[in-house]
């Protein structure tokens, strides 16, 4: 399972702030909105790149936002949380690629020392 990291500062981020402000929510949610976009991208699309094969409705959706569909998609594009031209996750390959990375790090980690574990022999037996 991976995971994405947040850090303190992302909660007063001016991005946050602008996104708020377009789409006449609170900054809590501007926040939620994004993150759940993050979560989304890990299962459909983990290089964070050409969103834009998704309809507006499939981002919003992905975001859990209800409201009107362009104009979430034109504000996360307007405040540089989608890069243009393809609507390429900002700073993607810097954030999420590394999560992703680090949590395919640990599952083999992890599955090595299980397969170990399984191969040693048992204390008593012959």
């Amino acid at each position: 399972m991976a995971y994405i990291e947040f850090h303190q500062a992302l909660r007063w981020h001016w991005k946050i702030e602008r996104v708020a402000v377009e789409l006449r929510i609170p900054k809590s949610h501007a926040l939620g909105l994004v993150s759940a976009l993050w979560l989304w991208c890990i299962d459909n699309a983990p290089d964070g790149k050409n969103l834009r094969r998704f309809t507006d409705r499939e981002i919003a959706a992905a975001c859990g936002w209800d409201g009107n569909e362009k104009a979430l998609r034109r504000s996360l594009r307007k405040h540089q949380w989608l890069d243009a031209p393809h609507d390429d996750v900002h700073e993607w390959e810097r954030y999420g690629l590394r999560i992703l990375r680090q949590s395919r790090e640990r599952k083999a980690r992890f599955v090595a020392e299980r397969s170990k574990e399984r191969s040693a022999p048992i204390e008593g037996r012959k």
